[in-house]
């Protein structure tokens, strides 16, 4: 938390289960998303945190993508609902909290479901695309877990204030940060891949649009 881009994570958690799903970067600097999914025993959740690839990168037909393999063992203690530890694979336990960028809502503004996105057409049972939307007062980031051009998984972010329920702003991917194990760095902005649009119809569903895309429908993941 220096002001830099670099590594965070979303947890959500539906029925027992819990999702965290871990941008960050691989060892030779390029964006990465690690996943699992695993019960909370007591205030603990230990998992393993799998890796992806194949899937489509923006304005390719949809194909599955696959796990690939592992990242090693992600383990989380929870001190309360927002702090905790996360150990990494590879590092010390470090203090987490739920981010927050302080910005008040008013009575009336538009709040689309916190938490994970699927794409209609793309979700099939296999691993694909998905994204994280969280909004705080008008400002809305949504962090889009999908893949490069050249299938690896990679994790792309965009951030701006909700016009009504639409947003447009630019996708921003980000590369040289801190790996797993790895000495701490500040990653650095890499080229956008291009603008996002989103129009929400409701607080669990609306449209997406990505670069070189059609209109894609979208809804509040629930498992």
């Amino acid at each position: 938390m220096n002001g830099q881009p670099g590594r965070g994570f979303t947890i959500e958690s539906q029925n027992g289960v819990t999702v965290v799903t871990v941008f960050g970067y691989d060892p030779a600097g390029n964006s990465a998303f690690y996943q699992t999914a695993a019960p909370i025993s007591g205030n603990q959740l230990s998992s393993t945190l799998s890796t992806f690839s194949g899937g489509a990168a923006f304005g390719q037909p949809h194909k599955d993508a696959a796990r690939t393999g592992s990242a090693g063992i992600v383990g989380i203690t929870f001190s309360d609902a927002e702090h905790g530890t996360v150990t990494f694979p590879g590092e010390s336990a470090k203090t987490i909290s739920k981010f927050n960028w302080h910005v008040p809502a008013t009575a009336d503004a538009f709040a689309p479901a916190r938490g994970l996105w699927s794409i209609a057409s793309e979700t099939d049972g296999q691993p694909g695309r998905g994204m994280s939307v969280e909004t705080q007062g008008q400002t809305l980031v949504v962090t889009i877990y999908g893949y490069a051009a050249d299938g690896r998984g990679a994790f792309y972010q965009a951030a701006g204030a909700l016009s009504g329920q639409s947003l447009d702003a630019p996708i921003e991917e980000y590369q040289g940060g801190t790996t797993f194990g790895g000495a701490r760095q500040s990653a650095a902005p890499a080229d956008s891949p291009g603008q996002i649009h989103l129009h929400f119809f409701d607080v669990t569903h609306g449209v997406v649009t990505f670069p070189g895309e059609s209109p894609k429908n979208i809804a509040a993941f629930r498992w």
